[in-house]
């Protein structure tokens, strides 16, 4: 029996669950997970088992442990310029679907500083972000900024997370969130390598009416350390067009641009 949705985010909270406890641990057992996560064994060892061949975790005699090889995401000085021509395709298609007066969530990611340089020829947009060069970007533009508060978490020094960081975007309802993650896997699983900037995003994701992840082709087919969310989850993905189209096949209610 094919699987729903509601199965698919089932899943993705469990794999979640297990990751955290991974990361606070580094090693467990079968029997301590069925214990915090009041799971069967049965649904645990299938978990690991997904987990396992993500490249997530590496299965031990009676449990796992987490790996510590996931690919960081780069210094944001650089990312932008990484695949720049594909990141500012995708920012324009985002851009088109705002209309004036909208509010906007934006995250930390070097494709949301292509797309709010996209949105500057926009009218009365409210942005509120948790990075600060997309902040100062758009200090010039009659849009009403909001930076979140929060703590600097990056090398560049421009991203924004902790608790304060997450504030501000649950007491906004936007329009609009758009976001980036490190990695987009063959099954639609979002992934990242920073569960702090996880955690402002589902903030984010949280109080938006339309969810929006913009991935370019070099992050598909593979996967980062922690999950994000499942494209199920969302209302769009924006990406170029041949590997949109790809996805779209795959995920025939996902609308692909």
């Amino acid at each position: 029996m094919a699987k729903t949705a509601t199965d698919n985010t089932k899943s993705v909270q469990r794999d979640q669950q297990v990751l955290a406890i991974l990361e606070e641990n580094g090693l467990t057992s079968v029997h301590e997970l069925c214990e915090k996560l009041y799971l069967s064994e049965a649904t645990v060892r299938r978990c690991l088992s997904s987990l396992a061949r993500k490249g997530l975790i590496h299965r031990t005699h009676g449990g796992a442990e987490l790996l510590k090889t996931f690919t960081n995401a780069g210094p944001f000085s650089s990312r932008i310029h990484q695949n720049a021509a594909a990141k500012r395709s995708i920012a324009q298609k985002a851009a088109a679907l705002v209309p004036n007066g909208s509010i906007v969530f934006l995250d930390q990611s070097s494709t949301c500083l292509h797309l709010a340089e996209a949105l500057k020829d926009k009218q009365d947009l409210t942005v509120v972000t948790n990075n600060i060069a997309i902040a100062s970007l758009l200090s010039t533009t009659n849009f009403e900024v909001h930076l979140s508060g929060g703590y600097l978490c990056d090398k560049a020094r421009v991203c924004l997370v902790g608790a304060d960081s997450h504030q501000i975007f649950l007491n906004i309802c936007a329009d609009f969130v758009f976001f980036s993650t490190h990695s987009l896997s063959s099954d639609g699983i979002a992934t990242d390598c920073n569960r702090e900037e996880i955690n402002v995003r589902n903030a984010m994701l949280k109080n938006a009416k339309c969810k929006v992840l913009l991935c370019d082709s070099s992050k598909f087919n593979s996967t980062a350390g922690f999950i994000q969310c499942a494209l199920q989850d969302l209302d769009m993905l924006i990406s170029e067009e041949h590997t949109a189209e790809a996805y779209a096949h795959r995920f025939p209610g996902m609308k692909c641009l």
